[in-house]
């Protein structure tokens, strides 16, 4: 249901960005929530919806740190029918189930 364009991605040791698309490729509305195993990388949303057959840019920003590898989690479920969620951080508090995928990462 949710495809990641990258899921191996090398960035330089002393910082920079890199943009990798999400899809949901399934028929029904998810919610997403991405978190990083280091302090030194951000996300440009932590929380989101994807629309069925839609794109996300997601932005993987890293800071100046020493060399080493990492992980980015992107958790994801289907947001259930009648949800009455008014923001994608309660939508995914709500998800019955989720699954993920990891986005290795290298800074070399």
């Amino acid at each position: 249901m949710l495809r990641l364009a990258n899921t191996n991605i090398h960035l330089p040791a002393e910082g920079g960005s890199f943009h990798t698309e999400m899809n949901n490729t399934g028929v029904e509305r998810i919610v997403f929530k991405v978190l990083s195993s280091d302090p030194n990388y951000t996300v440009n949303s932590t929380y989101g919806f994807l629309e069925a057959n839609a794109n996300f840019d997601l932005e993987i920003t890293r800071k100046y740190g020493a060399p080493k590898n990492d992980v980015i989690v992107v958790e994801y479920g289907i947001v259930p029918r009648g949800s009455t969620a008014s923001s994608a951080s309660d939508a995914f508090r709500d998800c019955p189930r989720t699954e993920r995928q990891v986005i290795r990462l290298a800074a070399l």
